[in-house]
């Protein structure tokens, strides 16, 4: 098999097992949740995605893209992404009380508050995802994410 015909299926077998875990994964929070907890996770859920659309900034497409990748353009990605991280992580941790009396529930601010960590973790994640993905190594990026 060709490295296209190979890295082709492997992302897809990545993309549907990622589909069939996230599908699993929301039946069992669903299971064990209350309806009122669903409620706060899918609230939180929804502010945290909008800001994910803006956090990447079109970084990791121009790592994958560039035709003459030097190491000082990935350190400069990376720098860019922990300052966007580092904004996105105060923005949403002291937006946490004001969203708490908003929505009447303490527990909706907390729950901002925790989600904004990923925000300091990302940074991390993105860089090496974009280079992998340069690489065509879809074979890594499918076992990192499927255990991830």
């Amino acid at each position: 098999m060709t490295s296209v015909r190979r890295a082709l299926a492997l992302s897809m077998v990545e993309r549907y097992l990622l589909l069939v875990l996230a599908l699993a994964s929301n039946m069992l929070i669903a299971r064990l949740l209350t309806p009122a907890e669903i409620g706060l996770f899918s609230v939180t859920l929804a502010v945290v995605s909008l800001a994910q659309m803006v956090r990447d900034f079109g970084i990791g497409t121009f790592l994958i893209q560039h035709k003459d990748l030097q190491q000082r353009h990935i350190q400069t990605a990376f720098g860019v992404m922990l300052i966007i991280g580092g904004v996105l992580f105060a923005l949403f941790f002291f937006a946490g009380p004001w969203a708490a009396s908003f929505y009447g529930d303490p527990r909706v601010g907390e729950a901002l508050q925790i989600c904004a960590l990923n925000f300091l973790v990302l940074p991390f994640c993105t860089i090496s995802m974009s280079l992998l993905r340069r690489e065509m190594r879809f074979d890594r990026i499918a076992v990192l994410s499927l255990t991830g």
